[in-house]
């Protein structure tokens, strides 16, 4: 879906950039060299007419995002981890920007789709203390609790997810189904 979107017609370079952040990603969970690739080249060509953001903006963090999911697909994954550890480390001191995902659960996706399950659960976990009741952090730290043989935990992480989406309907409930099932199945225990 977020490979899919695109650009608002006449947006500025940060709108821009946030949908090429999100075609990188995307491009990073199919591990997609080419459009993470492609990502990083179309914010290139845009930094020009933005290049003194401030922070949060494409003049700080974007540009590292879109680069580490561009190292992840070519599997560099010490420099992509180094791109978001330093945005991570940042947001632990200042804080995060209005726009900026929290480069934690960035990192955690990352563990996860490396299959280093365990080291993706505690960095979800870390994210979720700052970041409480994000929806992709609470779905992939269920998701890595189940893996790791850990049903009650993946459990509590889908009822608090549960809770939150509560009004869903069409294909954000179809996708909450599994969660809603383990959550169910966990209810006594």
């Amino acid at each position: 879906m977020a490979a899919g979107l695109e650009p608002v017609a006449g947006a500025n370079a940060n709108s821009q950039a946030l949908t090429l952040l999100a075609h990188a990603t995307a491009a990073g969970h199919r591990h997609d060299r080419r459009a993470a690739e492609d990502a990083q080249r179309a914010l290139e060509s845009l930094a020009p007419q933005d290049a003194r953001s401030p922070a949060g903006t494409l003049g700080n963090t974007l540009p590292a995002e879109i680069g580490a999911w561009a190292a992840f697909t070519r599997g560099d994954f010490a420099h992509a981890r180094t791109l978001v550890q330093a945005l991570a480390d940042r947001q632990d001191r200042v804080g995060k920007g209005e726009v900026e995902l929290p480069a934690r659960e960035m990192l955690a996706d990352m563990l996860l789709l490396r299959g280093e399950t365990a080291a993706a659960l505690s960095t979800y976990q870390q994210s979720l203390h700052s970041d409480p009741n994000r929806f992709n952090a609470l779905l992939a730290a269920g998701q890595a609790a189940e893996r790791l043989g850990q049903p009650a935990l993946a459990a509590q992480y889908y009822r608090t997810l549960l809770a939150n989406c509560a009004g869903a309907t069409g294909a954000a409930k179809a996708r909450l189904a599994h969660a809603s099932a383990v959550a169910q199945a966990r209810a006594g225990g």
